[in-house]
């Protein structure tokens, strides 16, 4: 999964990410855990490749798409 974080500090490599995803006409957020791969840095974003611990239900990410 590709991820944008609004933010100029650095994320390393292996770090945990913990992600709330907000899906349209759903009152609770999907929470999601993963771990960086890749980071390609800019100057007020943090782009980063995260590799999810665990697959997302094939149901839910249908809704994402």
């Amino acid at each position: 999964m590709q991820i944008t974080f609004p933010v100029s500090e650095k994320i390393p490599v292996g770090a945990t990410a913990c992600i709330e995803i907000y899906i349209p006409k759903q009152l609770d957020p999907v929470n999601a855990k993963g771990t960086v791969k890749w980071i390609k840095q800019t100057e007020d974003t943090v782009i980063t490749g995260v590799e999810l611990c665990k697959a997302l239900d094939q149901d839910l990410f249908n809704k994402l798409g």
